[in-house]
């Protein structure tokens, strides 16, 4: 009983060693999920207000010049249409892109976004960034409902945490109670062995 104790004990710590950044994270998802405001003043804050500026009006001010632009550029646009609008108080063009992302063209400006499921970043006009943000609202709570962001494998490495979570608490259960019940089953078999007078 002593040995299954202790190879208990090891594999409870070592449990304990691989599931220690998930239960952070997990511990973090879920603040997240009751406390966001709270938890995303953590986070780095949104500068893409200071980064926007009408600095070349009429670059592409009719929808024929950013249709123009746009056929230059790497993108891959759903559709050639423009949806009409505004972005951060300044007007612009909203193109789907095919990978889930958005294209904000700028109508007074050589700036551009890249809008992503999980980032969105800024761009000047010859394509050098001028600002990036991570969506960690969106990621915090995608993470916590489905495990790892965007991946396939984040499902299956879930279920292999989970599995784990499971035996880490059965083997802390076993360990705790192992030593008591050895002890109940000595003390049974010294209250027999002792004749009574």
């Amino acid at each position: 009983m002593l040995a299954l104790s202790q190879k208990l004990r090891a594999l409870h710590r070592w449990m304990g060693l691989i599931l220690f950044p998930w239960v952070i994270i997990y511990g973090l998802t879920g603040l997240y999920m009751n406390h966001g405001d709270l938890i995303l003043s953590l986070f780095p804050r949104d500068h893409i207000e200071q980064a926007l500026v009408d600095d070349q009006p009429g670059l592409r001010g009719d929808a024929e010049q950013a249709k123009d632009w746009l056929h230059q550029q790497p993108f891959a646009p759903i559709s050639k249409s423009l949806k009409d609008g505004v972005y951060y108080g300044h007007p612009a063009w909203f193109i789907a892109l095919k990978d889930d992302s958005e294209l904000v063209v700028f109508k007074n400006s050589a700036q551009y976004v890249v809008r992503a499921p999980y980032r969105r970043t800024l761009y000047a006009g010859d394509g050098s960034l001028l600002d990036s943000k991570f969506y960690w609202g969106r990621i915090l709570s995608e993470f916590h409902k489905r495990g790892l962001v965007a991946s396939p494998f984040g499902s299956f490495l879930a279920d292999a945490f989970s599995i784990i979570l499971i035996s880490f608490g059965v083997s802390g259960l076993a360990v705790w109670g192992l030593p008591k019940l050895n002890r109940v089953l000595v003390r049974s078999r010294s209250g027999r062995a002792t004749p009574r007078g």
